[in-house]
């Protein structure tokens, strides 16, 4: 049997449902053009959203693998039985055990790019390794299950696939505009609903960095499409990866990585965000929870940004733009490695220090995510790291604080850039060093272990 190719199974799939355009972005892009390439991907939204539909080869494990073959997924799963219809047509239907009830993940649900083309989509015919999909507006939003309309059976989609995010809910993210104020906050009167589409955004850029792209320095591009449309309804400012509403709360991203299996993310070799944004590296991004502006200590002095370029506002960001000056209060800190039970398995802790009057030396012990796996260079494990207070709340005498760990960009030490993010809950007392203390042993010290005075910092 000849292979077939999806090209093939596309163009028959529009001559037999009677649509006379295709366009496919490998052949309708100069994939070896910069400049070409920049524009038309500015254009995802209305391409995919002006589409009569889109035929998503869900199935096919590459661009090289049609998706019309035999679709039985084998005898020891399911079986197909022949079945008169009640016009007496003679039909066949799919006899199988249902399981945990869940769908498995697709070949396409691993692949970056193609979170655009289903949540962009107005109409979708998709076909999977079990059954052919319609999606629309109406099955996303009339009580559906989460696949829409299927000739097959019906399964749910699982939390931890990597598709759990089916569709942009364009009423949710409209709602925003009116939750922000003049001054591009989100009012507190207003904030249950504006935390929605928030925490919206956040699930499709955890579900979109989940997926692989063939190219890292894509990873801005990727999702700019989404971005765009995002920014047009909401009204909101888009900043490399952060909405400005909310900035406080997305500089706290962090990398998710399990401590019983670690997956090692190199830093990129090739430059794709400024540092403070999750852009700059690669691997599966989560988020805290949006905090309402009493929360937010760090003042935003001024953050700029420039797109690589000007045809394409919400990709790439140039090289050396994105510095973020904010005043805040810091505290020098040391970075440390714990071994867990596991052996060759260790978490990373942060010893924060402060000073007292007289002049002794107080710590506290917080949590830290790195954003990469790598050696500390010189000059930090000379001079330690800073780390940089963005949220707190009080708990009675109990205070939770979240920000940056930096380290300095230049032996200089003019600028930062941004090695993770830590995590503290606990006493406002710090506790003494034993060593430091005349009888040896680590007493308390009544003391706020970040400095009184904010100060002033630039990160890239």
């Amino acid at each position: 049997m000849r292979p077939r190719f999806p090209i093939q199974d596309a163009a028959t799939i529009c001559q037999r449902i009677g649509i006379h355009y295709l366009w496919i972005d490998a052949l309708c892009i100069i994939q070896d053009d910069p400049n070409d390439k920049s524009i038309e991907i500015s254009k995802m939204p209305s391409i995919y959203g002006g589409a009569t539909v889109t035929i998503v080869a869900a199935r096919s494990p590459s661009a090289a693998d049609g998706f019309l073959g035999e679709r039985l997924p084998g005898l020891k799963e399911a079986a197909v039985v022949p079945y008169r219809c009640l016009d007496g047509e003679l039909g066949f239907i799919t006899l199988t055990r249902i399981g945990n009830g869940f769908e498995p993940a697709e070949p396409i649900d691993e692949r970056g790019w193609t979170l655009q083309e289903r949540l962009l989509s107005c109409r979708i015919i998709e076909f999977g390794s079990r059954q052919t999909r319609w999606i629309c507006p109406e099955t996303r939003s009339s009580g559906f299950s989460n696949e829409g309309l299927t000739d097959g059976w019906s399964r749910d989609v699982n939390y931890s696939n990597k598709r759990r995010t089916e569709g942009l809910d364009l009423d949710l993210i409209r709602a925003a505009k009116s939750t922000i104020d003049f001054y591009g906050r989100p009012r507190n009167s207003q904030f249950k609903e504006y935390l929605k589409a928030m925490e919206h955004w956040e699930k499709i850029c955890e579900s979109f960095t989940e997926r692989a792209l063939t190219v890292s320095s894509d990873r801005a591009v990727g999702i700019s499409g989404i971005a765009q449309l995002f920014a047009e309804f909401s009204g909101d400012q888009y900043i490399a990866g952060l909405w400005k509403s909310c900035f406080h709360s997305g500089l706290l991203w962090k990398i998710e990585r399990s401590y019983i299996d670690p997956k090692t993310q190199p830093r990129p070799t090739t430059y794709q965000g400024p540092s403070w944004s999750w852009l700059s590296v690669n691997g599966p991004v989560s988020f805290d929870r949006v905090r309402r502006p009493s929360e937010c200590v760090a003042e935003i002095l001024s953050c700029e940004t420039e797109p690589a370029e000007e045809t394409a506002q919400y990709g790439l960001v140039r090289e050396g733009s994105g510095r973020l000056v904010l005043a805040a209060h810091t505290a020098p800190a040391v970075r440390q490695k714990v071994p867990l039970r596991s052996p060759g398995k260790f978490k990373d802790e942060l010893m924060i220090m402060g000073f007292g009057v007289p002049r002794k030396v107080c710590y506290a012990v917080a949590e830290m995510h790195v954003d990469v796996e790598e050696e500390m260079d010189e000059v930090e494990t000379v001079a330690g790291c800073l780390v940089v207070e963005i949220c707190r709340s009080t708990h009675g005498d109990k205070i939770s604080c979240q920000g940056l760990v930096l380290r300095w960009s230049t032996p200089e030490r003019k600028t930062y850039s941004r090695v993770g993010r830590f995590s503290y809950y606990g006493d406002r007392k710090g506790k003494l060093f034993p060593e430091l203390t005349e009888d040896g042993e680590p007493g308390e010290m009544d003391y706020d272990w970040f400095t009184d005075e904010p100060r002033v910092i630039e990160i890239i």
